[in-house]
């Protein structure tokens, strides 16, 4: 299909890209010949043109002789879509809609091509479809569905429009959709009810996910003798719409007799507030309803009306601004040529470069023809498109205005081609490449290249200009994906020259990226006219580019590293409520978008592992992210890549991570570097290290006093003591940063001390049976009971009270030999009940935790070396029991030998 139009499509790419000049241009035809063949009865036929910027989606119908007759036109049931992109590119897409009813594909009314289905341009690859379904045999209701190109559904809403089966024929009401002066915000749809006299409107938006959201509703109240026409709602400079009609004869016997109204309706707003534009005698009026739009050049809205006096014909131009304050009002004498125009139609349309174009449509035979008629800022007839003859077009009158102020009009379709001629409307006024006629000059220029080192950018306006609330967004490009880098509002800016200059902070983590492609939008709400208070329209995207020099880093870490980030109660919340998968998506996610934010490649991040913060008050909790490094001179090291998160963290309200998931990051916390262990616990831990300085003195002094005392015991008191504050207080502020090892941490720490105070109790009861422990007992009660709670602790505590510990008597109770076997087989329990599976925790715990200050730390060495102690401590008892009862055997052994010599003897 290239090969065949080359020529075609560059000639076209032509049109679509070049400004137009101040003269009209000759017309230039576009052909699209390789269509499907349907038959000779079923030619492509252009429906609609709609665009979105220059991205331009014409709707190709065809009839279906097996549903049409003579009272119902119906065409096939599919959507035939050909996207026209600005290198003159054509794809073609027909989509199979899903849940449409076939009735969508038939006329409105008999006779004519046009259907139940529209759709517009959302967004530059999707489009919003307007259908109707039948709910009983006589019912219908409307909806609206978002798809791609593709046809993809992302989702489907109940738009509330109701309407009837008359036979065959569907009675609906006409739909009005306008889109928001800031396209992100969504739109608005009104109707007239049938048989009823008032306007009811709803505003949706659509979610980055493609979900539509019901923002508000309502109800304009009219009465029969309302006039309004299909564009009646309109977008309002202010991010709101205005919904515009007039009335006749509401006084018949005064002067004021006639009325302009406006019901202006909030963004996001239920309620309207209802603005007289015009009250007077219209003279000879019009009964066509009045056209009403957006000012692009100077500023609010203006209104047009068709009025006539003495036969002569007028334009009553009314300018207002959003607060419905008048601020123009002419009448001008419309001179048309050859006295043509008989105000059949008043449908103007406002053009972004100054002025009007107002279509007529009439029949010359049996061709469809239009005259173009072009007014210029004041109302007056500028020229005329077609003024020595009307210009050809097909039966549907399909045509679309672009941006660029280029016209496209359909033309009749013959065997399997169609196609339009493209026409340049003059220019009024210079918009020096902007789209935005107020607007002189900006720095960076448009297309120009510049240091990443700027600080600032500014933009000079030709009318005085006051801050608002609007934004000016910095993007990069990077292929097809525009990355948000800086994005401020117009309060945050400084005015210069005489207030004609706005002046915008650059912040440093904005134009980091070597060699990186950029432009700038700005919001329609972003300045306001000093003198009118009204906003002034901003820039669009694909207007303002720039690209930054190259720029190399300079390294001050070489190395990967790992840092933390800190959940909101609202991303923590996510994190806990989610499946495993969930979980991966959102971290991933995540980090997608702060690779994007801090301009590096998504390979360089990494998480793994998250943790409550014991540090938070409301269980957030902390994620860590590992940074590798990279030999890529031009992108940053692990340095800068922490200094920009932390900056743009600390100007979240104007950089990318205030946006998106990133936005579940607690700004307050920061990007900060995992601790250093070591460097920071080494002091700590010498501390400790210290206090067993007195324990070795203590030992030596009891060595010396009796060498053949178990001393050891004090090493083993003392470790078993400190290490049962360890545990206490890794349970008490450690155990719950990890959450799945809080439980199995507080079983393993207290069933241990039930079964070892149970079994104290329960041996020093059974010894006590014996009076040879008894009178030990009563001696040495006060020592006994401290030794029998401590050894809740650790049973292998209660050996203290037989270690002969420096000779002392306290220490030499008299427990019998198969007490001291029950002590030994507890121990021995406790290795698997406690020590073995406390030790397994620690590890977990560090293994999954992120931040792991001195309490784990020195809980997972106490672990280790309590159950090092134990292990070998059990051996050697075992060991040790063996070589007894071995001995006890060769003794009994010899000693029956001598028994039996004896009696030989």
């Amino acid at each position: 299909m290239q090969s065949n139009y080359l020529k075609v499509f560059v000639l076209f790419a032509i049109v679509l890209c070049v400004y137009p000049l101040h003269t009209i241009a000759e017309v230039k035809p576009f052909l699209h010949v390789e269509e499907k063949d349907y038959g000779l009865e079923s030619p492509p036929r252009v429906s609609k043109i709609k665009s979105y910027d220059n991205i331009i989606a014409v709707r190709i119908v065809r009839n279906d002789t097996s549903r049409s007759d003579a009272m119902v036109h119906c065409s096939y049931d599919t959507l035939f879509l050909r996207i026209i992109y600005p290198n003159g590119t054509v794809i073609e897409k027909d989509i199979k809609l899903e849940g449409v009813q076939l009735f969508n594909y038939c006329s409105i009314r008999p006779g004519k091509e046009d259907d139940h289905l529209r759709y517009e341009m959302i967004e530059k690859d999707k489009i919003l479809v307007v259908y109707y379904n039948s709910i009983n045999y006589m019912k219908v209701e409307g909806w609206g569905m978002l798809i791609d190109f593709d046809g993809k559904v992302f989702d489907r809403t109940l738009i509330g429009v109701i309407g009837y089966k008359d036979f065959r024929i569907f009675r609906l009401p006409r739909v009005q959709i306008s889109f928001n002066v800031k396209k992100e915000k969504g739109f608005i749809i009104g109707y007239r009810p049938l048989a009823s006299n008032n306007f009811e409107w709803k505003q949706y938006k659509i979610e980055s996910d493609g979900k539509f959201t019901t923002l508000s509703n309502g109800l304009i109240k009219l009465d029969s003798s309302a006039i309004f026409g299909l564009n009646a709602l309109i977008s309002t400079i202010d991010e709101g719409y205005s919904f515009i009609y007039k009335l006749n004869d509401t006084l018949p016997n005064s002067m004021l007799r006639d009325l302009i109204v406006a019901e202006f309706i909030g963004y996001n707003k239920f309620d309207t507030t209802k603005i007289y534009l015009y009250r007077a005698n219209l003279l000879n009026r019009i009964p066509q309803p009045i056209s009403c739009s957006i000012e692009y050049v100077g500023v609010g809205h203006s209104c047009s009306l068709p009025i006539m006096y003495n036969q002569s014909d007028y334009n009553l131009k009314i300018g207002f601004l959003s607060s419905g304050a008048i601020i123009s009002l002419n009448i001008t004498q419309i001179i048309f040529p050859g006295n043509r125009f008989k105000f059949r139609t008043w449908k103007l349309k406002s053009l972004l470069f100054g002025g009007y174009i107002l279509p007529e449509r009439i029949k010359v035979g049996t061709d469809s023809r239009l005259y173009i008629y072009v007014f210029s800022v004041n109302g007056t007839l500028y020229n005329t498109l077609g003024s020595e003859q009307p210009l050809q077009t097909n039966p549907n009158y399909a045509l679309e205005v672009l941006p660029n102020n280029t016209l496209l009009i359909a033309q009749m379709e013959y065997n399997n081609t169609w196609g339009f001629n493209a026409i340049d409307i003059p220019k009024l006024t210079n918009d020096n490449g902007y789209y935005n006629t107020n607007i002189e000059s900006t720095f960076p220029e448009i297309n120009s290249t510049i240091p990443s080192g700027i600080t600032n950018t500014s933009i000079n306006f030709y009318i005085p200009v006051t801050l608002s609330g609007g934004r000016l967004s910095i993007f990069q490009t990077i292929g097809e994906r525009k990355i948000l880098r800086q994005s401020t509002s117009g309060i945050q800016c400084i005015l210069d020259n005489d207030d004609k200059r706005v002046i915008v902070n650059i912040l440093n983590s904005t134009l980091s990226k070597s060699g990186g492609n950029y432009f700038i939008k700005i919001d329609s709400n972003f300045v306001k006219s000093r003198i009118y208070g009204e906003p002034l329209l901003g820039v669009r995207e694909d207007t303002w580019n720039f690209i930054i020099e190259d720029k190399r880093y300079l390294y001050t870490i070489t190395s990967s590293t790992t840092a933390l980030l800190r959940l909101t109660v609202r991303g923590t919340n996510i994190i806990k409520n989610s499946t495993i998968d969930e979980k991966k998506h959102f971290v991933n996610t995540l980090l997608d978008e702060l690779a994007d934010a801090v301009q590096i490649s998504r390979g360089r991040l990494r998480s793994i592992k998250n943790q409550m913060d014991p540090n938070s008050n409301d269980g957030r909790l902390l994620i860590n992210i590992n940074i590798e490094e990279t030999k890529d001179p031009h992108e940053k090291d692990v340095n800068s890549v922490i200094q920009d998160i932390n900056y743009m963290m600390s100007n979240n309200d104007q950089t990318p991570i205030g946006y998106g998931q990133l936005t579940n990051l607690d700004f307050t916390y920061g990007f900060n570097p995992a601790p250093n262990y070591l460097e920071e616990y080494g002091p700590r831990s010498l501390i400790s290290v210290s206090i067993a300085i007195p324990l070795v003195i203590l030992y030596f002094l009891a060595k010396k006093r009796e060498r053949k005392g178990q001393n050891i015991v004090i090493f083993k008191v003392s470790f078993f003591i400190f290490d049962f504050v360890i545990d206490t207080l890794f349970i008490i502020n450690n155990a719950n940063d990890v959450k799945r090892l809080y439980i199995p941490s507080l079983i393993f720490y207290t069933v241990p001390i039930g079964l070892n105070l149970a079994s104290s109790f329960l041996i020093i009861a059974k010894e006590n049976t014996r009076n040879e422990f008894l009178s030990w007992f009563t001696e040495n009660n006060k020592l006994a009971s401290i030794f029998i709670i401590l050894a809740g602790i650790d049973i292998d505590i209660l050996s203290v009270l037989y270690s002969n510990l420096a000779g002392f008597k306290y220490f030499q109770a008299p427990l019998s030999d198969s007490t001291k076997s029950i002590i030994f087989w507890i121990a021995f329990i406790n290795i698997f009940i406690e020590d073995i599976p406390q030790f397994v925790i620690q590890i977990l715990f560090k293994r999954r935790s992120i931040t792991y200050d001195i309490i784990p730390i020195i809980t997972l060495i106490s672990s280790a070396i309590t159950l090092t102690i134990n292990i070998i401590s059990r051996s050697h008892q075992s060991i040790n029991y063996i070589r007894d009862k071995r001995s006890e055997r060769r003794v009994s052994i010899l000693e029956l030998d001598d028994l039996v010599d004896n009696e030989h003897y």
